[in-house]
């Protein structure tokens, strides 16, 4: 038995009957895991209070470094700046690219509402400096009123985010690979959406 089979089952131990019921398409580890995030992780009321209370009441670690101490405080803000939202997701289809149809999955928003995912695809953003960058997993939720990316879904496919006098830089190494400006309380990217020969500013 191999390690991820060796994980598999042991998550799957650990896990009801009728949970087990909902992830049995799953065959590898990694599917399991995606799969049990979609179904549970959303961010509560009490959650939300939870992070809001360790963003506000944070002190640095004095037997941790200072790197360590502004990681992890800048995992809190990308935690509650992303309340809400743990996936790309659009409103508008024909962003959409490998577009694979789907019904009857819910999707709860910050603001407690219920939307429906249509589906799940890929977006080709031309950035600021003309690079031209995919976001995989993108949801269908046509009733959103503006297309979000996930910084908790940029940092689990190993981006850094990093934000400062009113701008955000996604990075890989040592290359921004988006960057965002702060309008109304919000970062909006600059760049934009490649729809074959054309382009749409986001």
């Amino acid at each position: 038995m191999d390690m991820d089979e060796m994980t598999y089952s042991t998550i799957l131990l650990y896990l009801s009957d009728e949970v087990v019921r909902l992830v049995d398409e799953a065959t590898t580890t990694g599917e399991l895991w995606k799969k049990l995030e979609s179904l549970y992780l959303t961010k509560s009321l009490p959650d939300k209070l939870y992070l809001k209370e360790k963003f506000f009441g944070y002190k640095m670690d004095q037997s941790k470094g200072l790197e360590e101490n502004l990681d992890e405080f800048q995992k809190i803000v990308v935690d509650l700046t992303n309340i809400g939202c743990i996936f790309h997701m659009t409103l508008n289809r024909e962003f959409l690219i490998n577009f694979q149809k789907s019904d009857g999955r819910k999707l709860l928003l910050g603001d407690n509402g219920v939307c429906d995912v249509k589906g799940t695809g890929s977006v080709q953003i031309a950035t600021h400096d003309g690079m031209i960058i995919m976001l995989a997993n993108v949801r269908y939720v046509p009733e959103l009123k503006r297309n979000l990316i996930s910084l908790g879904e940029l940092d689990r496919s190993g981006y850094t985010i990093k934000f400062g006098n009113g701008v955000m830089k996604v990075t890989k190494g040592s290359l921004v690979k988006l960057r965002g400006a702060l309008r109304n309380d919000l970062y909006v990217l600059e760049g934009t959406v490649v729809l074959s020969s054309a382009a749409m500013t986001l």
